[in-house]
């Protein structure tokens, strides 16, 4: 695999970019929960009690992943941000290629492919990221960006 690794800068966007990522996944788990979980007065407490520390963990990320974005921005790596979430998607839908149960994956991850590519310094924030449908190498992922997803 040879990948070349991103800045430092591009780097600790992504990191918190990963952050929202795993936000966004222990969310959905919550409204699972919700949806097909127990119903009894202490459960319900308790998910309206996370689901609460996770909106504003959220709002938190999504402040840091604006001012993250901002240093990327300032530092000219717009693309080179971009084309490592490409790459990473290119080889998932090639992955992913012939499996007739992934045709969805392949759906939502070439749409976020293409919300990558049309990532400019003139957007506030990256992309959103689907957290249930795609899926990144973690040794490309960890060979581009200094570090593994569930490392974040």
């Amino acid at each position: 695999m040879n990948a070349a690794r991103v800045s430092d800068v591009v780097a600790a966007a992504e990191r918190v970019l990963r952050q929202r990522f795993a936000n966004a996944g222990a969310s959905l788990g919550l409204d699972a929960a919700e949806r097909w979980g127990p119903q009894d007065p202490d459960s319900l407490r308790r998910l309206a009690e996370e689901t609460h520390r996770l909106n504003e963990e959220r709002r938190t990320l999504e402040a840091a992943i604006r001012e993250r974005a901002a240093r990327v921005r300032e530092s000219g790596e717009v693309a080179v941000w971009s084309a490592a979430h490409v790459r990473l998607l290119d080889a998932f839908i090639a992955a992913s290629a012939g499996d007739e149960n992934a045709s969805t994956h392949v759906s939502v991850a070439s749409e976020e492919r293409a919300a990558w590519e049309t990532f400019s310094a003139e957007d506030e924030r990256p992309p959103k990221q689907n957290c249930f449908y795609v899926t990144y190498d973690p040794e490309l992922y960890e060979a581009l960006f200094g570090f593994r997803p569930e490392d974040a």
